[in-house]
């Protein structure tokens, strides 16, 4: 794989998962395919829980894209096909954990990475 600028990103941070966080990598799938209204789309990464059902889908970004309200949609439709309650984005700079409220059709903001499943 590239070492692209999006890949720094992802290798730095599930890297942290695994390690300092203790993330199973085992339960961690790259690239994994989500169907969005029949076409074809990847999630950057999801982590699996011991069912081996996705528990969180994790976005990543180049340095210099901003995490804005498209990229927030984006995952957040991922994780409605694939009935994901929490997902994480980052560039590399700032980085977001959220778990989406479907009883109030929203996302929270968490202050903490959500547990390891």
């Amino acid at each position: 794989v590239p070492l692209t600028p999006e890949e720094e990103v992802r290798q730095r941070f599930l890297h942290y998962l695994v390690d300092f966080c203790d993330y199973p990598h085992g339960r961690i799938g790259t690239e994994q395919m989500v169907v969005v209204n029949g076409m074809r789309k990847r999630a950057d990464a999801v982590i699996y829980n011991t069912q081996a059902q996705p528990y969180i889908i994790i976005e990543f970004k180049a340095p210099d894209v901003t995490l804005n309200q498209k990229v927030f949609d984006q995952v957040s439709v991922y994780c409605q096909e694939l009935g994901v309650d929490y997902f994480m984005l980052s560039n590399g700079l700032k980085h977001y954990a959220c778990h989406i409220d479907r009883e109030h059709k929203r996302y929270e903001f968490m202050n903490a990475l959500p547990l390891c499943p």
